[in-house]
């Protein structure tokens, strides 16, 4: 594994998740149950992660794949952005991503978007403070959210998690558990790791 030690937390992200089958074994595990049963996951493949936006700017995505779900097999997307510290422009990011993916298919003629579901991996210090839907950072009376862009996406936040969770969850593939559990403590010192450890 080699690891920029300019972006280290991104570059243990990008070199456990570069296999296809560690990502696999993530969202079985971390994926609500509704879609692990209908994710198609033989048909799992990486995305490209670099896209050219109408402005002919390049996009870079953390970790996107593609594959087929339920009984029609329609192609949906899960574009990963990972996240080690708290960033109120992750929403943002998040939606612009999806515009870009979107905007290539329709100057490729496509006459139906991709659905695009967002997984935001996070290990920061401290609990994430996202939201899981983006009408809800509109502060408004409820009668007028449904008019509201609204989308959920899943928040993979390692501060929520047990580290025997984790274990249990991946026993089966202990490079990812051991990835996990390092980038879930890479903030506590080792004296707190130790006394939470024994």
């Amino acid at each position: 594994m080699q690891i920029d030690i300019k972006q280290p937390h991104d570059s243990i992200f990008k070199n456990v998740f570069d296999d296809i089958d560690n990502t696999k074994d993530l969202l079985k595990a971390y994926l609500p149950m509704d879609l692990v049963e209908q994710i198609d996951f033989d048909t799992m493949k990486q995305a490209p992660t670099e896209k050219r936006d109408m402005d002919a700017n390049k996009t870079h995505f953390d970790l996107s794949v593609e594959c087929l779900v339920g009984e029609t097999k329609s192609r949906i997307y899960i574009l990963f952005e990972h996240k080690s510290y708290q960033e109120k422009q992750t929403l943002m990011q998040t939606l612009r991503y999806c515009l870009v993916l979107w905007e290539n298919e329709l100057r490729n003629g496509e006459e139906n978007l991709t659905p695009v579901i967002p997984f935001i991996f996070y290990h920061g210090e401290r609990e994430s403070k996202l939201h899981d839907n983006f009408r809800d950072y509109f502060k408004v009376e409820d009668w007028l959210k449904k008019y509201l862009l609204s989308f959920e996406m899943i928040i993979f936040d390692t501060t929520k998690i047990k580290d025997s969770e984790i274990r249990k969850s991946l026993n089966h593939n202990a490079f990812v558990m051991t990835s996990l559990l390092l980038m879930k403590n890479i903030f506590t010192d080792i004296d707190t790791f130790n006394r939470e450890h024994n």
